[in-house]
């Protein structure tokens, strides 16, 4: 596999200058503070387990200093680089939301279960902010598409084993079939929700396609043929949550990826509208959104609108502080009863009502610019790699890098695509044990536009010189 950026093109964060000479103590912290800094990723992957299945491992009384912990990075990277962190554009938005947590769980009834979901959210954060600052990741800018392709397919494998079907909605019945899954639910003690399963998988299977598609970033044809493998295995699992806004929202993220990918596809906009206009004509749109809103957990339209009538008035109750994290099954059912639901509703159905329930709108700004900056980032060093692809020599160095930037930006934007998609109707990735996943998207987002930053820094260095 091909590095997405040159060598000469990398430097690891330098300490502060200093007119003076650094005495021997300081380089003693500096040194042993780089070699914390490199290990601060493997320490929060070490750490994972412990925080996404809390009381497992350690009982929940520590888990606040757990979720604590997962900042250790910070201090470190200050002593160890002379700076909290590389800059990008993302530290806006996901330090409001960093600085708003404290709140979300001061005005929470129940302490231990905010804990727990600030614990999902601070973990995938942690992550971001140690990938785009580790070393290896800044200079294989591919590192966390890697790792979303190993979570895509350990779900495509596990995922059907924990998988429980509820009663609701279904596109066809397979009773024979649904009888074999979630068999290792009971001996794990864990289960998976369908529609959770369903969310996280349309985050990771666009990426995957998209290197599929574009395979001339690599001259082992068996990379993007592997990533076109596990996006096929994504697949099964998929159809198995029969999870109808996550199936939509996977069709129109790999439509986008394609229309990237060939942009003649365009033309084809028209006819596709046709269609789709005659087939909502022909089985009426209010049954089309009837079935669109059914899945196996709610069913029907007025499920969801009610659901997301009670999200609504809880956000404007608590418009800044919201109802506390991870709060929405003790609080809103009690302050504002379901009619035609049952009280036991987990979330709100819909990734920004959700986002506001839990952290007001600090929250849905914050999370809602991080993820607008993410795709601006992506869009940018999508047409920059297709512009400068032209000028090199066809099977370069140079031409493949350029086109694996193109596959991994393409794979940003139709990923988040669909998060944006499937989140109208669920909150698959927030306040759940996938809630790392869009964390994963902006950290390659912004690794990516982070390598001609570093060249347009080293040209200068060398103008001054």
């Amino acid at each position: 596999m091909i590095s997405t950026s040159a060598t000469s093109d990398i430097a690891e964060p330098n300490v502060v200058e200093s007119n003076s000479k650094p005495s021997a103590l300081s380089h003693f912290f500096v040194r042993w503070g780089r070699r914390l800094a490199w290990l601060e990723p493997i320490y929060l992957l070490l750490l994972g387990p412990s925080i996404l299945f809390p009381g497992r491992f350690w009982t929940l009384a520590v888990h606040p200093l757990l979720v604590l912990s997962l900042l250790i990075g910070w201090p470190i990277r200050r002593v160890a680089y002379g700076r909290w962190s590389v800059h990008t554009e993302l530290a806006w938005p996901i330090g409001l939301l960093m600085a708003w947590l404290p709140v979300t769980i001061a005005v929470a009834i129940y302490r231990s279960q905010a804990w727990i979901a600030v614990g999902y959210l601070l973990w995938g954060i942690a992550l971001f902010w140690a990938l785009i600052n580790w070393p290896p990741a800044r200079r294989y800018r591919f590192i966390p598409a890697v790792l979303l392709l190993g979570v895509g397919l350990l779900l495509a494998l596990i995922g059907p084993q924990v998988l429980v079907v509820g009663a609701g909605s279904k596109l066809f019945l397979l009773p024979d079939f649904y009888a074999r899954l979630g068999q290792l639910a009971p001996l794990l003690g864990e289960s998976v929700n369908p529609n959770i399963l369903a969310g996280g998988l349309v985050m990771i299977a666009p990426l995957a396609l998209a290197l599929a598609i574009e395979p001339r970033w690599s001259k082992r044809f068996w990379l993007p043929a592997g990533a076109g493998i596990i996006a096929l295995l994504m697949l099964f699992p998929l159809l198995a949550t029969q999870s109808r806004g996550a199936l939509l929202a996977a069709l129109l993220a790999f439509f986008v990826l394609f229309l990237l990918r060939w942009p003649r596809l365009i033309w084809s906009v028209p006819i596709l509208l046709l269609l789709a206009a005659y087939a909502l004509w022909r089985i009426t749109p209010a049954a089309f959104l009837d079935g669109l809103s059914s899945d196996t957990s709610v069913v029907g339209l007025s499920g969801r609108l009610e659901i997301w009538d009670r999200a609504s008035r809880a956000l404007v109750d608590f418009m800044w502080t919201g109802v506390g994290h991870g709060l929405f099954i003790p609080v809103v059912p009690q302050l504002y009863p379901f009619y035609a639901m049952s009280n036991d509703i987990p979330h709100a159905h819909n990734l920004f009502l959700q986002i506001g329930v839990d952290m007001g709108m600090i929250g849905i700004i914050g999370f809602g610019a991080a993820t607008i900056l993410a795709v601006r980032l992506a869009a940018r060093e999508l047409v920059n790699a297709r512009r400068t692809r032209r000028d090199e020599r066809p099977g370069g160095k140079r031409w493949r890098h350029d086109s694996l930037t193109w596959a991994l930006a393409a794979g940003v934007i139709a990923s988040l695509s669909a998060m944006l998609l499937h989140g109208l109707v669920d909150a698959a990735v927030w306040g759940t044990k996938l809630a790392f996943l869009p964390w994963l998207v902006f950290a390659q987002s912004v690794l990516l536009s982070s390598g001609p930053r570093l060249r347009r820094r080293r040209i200068r260095r060398e103008e001054r010189e």
